[in-house]
């Protein structure tokens, strides 16, 4: 178990998964539409079977496409 697993364990946080988005920030710096953000995250997480308790946006552009984070995983919430 890693310091970040027994971190967002004390928190509550159960089921954590590391995701890297290695292609978010140029999607976003290239003013890409929402479709085609949500279409990169449909694909990136299209493994993911389970709920969701929570997500830590690790980059500073993240915040930016925070609607689209909010709507795309709507879908895993509990």
């Amino acid at each position: 178990m890693t310091k970040a697993d027994k971190m967002f364990e004390k928190l509550g946080y159960k089921n954590c998964i590391y995701k890297a988005l290695p292609k978010l920030a140029g999607l976003i710096e290239k003013f890409s539409s929402e479709d085609e953000i949500y279409a990169y995250l449909s694909e990136e997480f299209k493994t993911i079977n389970h709920k969701i308790d929570g997500i830590v946006l690790g980059c500073t552009h993240y915040p930016i496409v925070n609607d689209i984070f909010l709507r795309f995983f709507r879908m895993f919430r509990p």
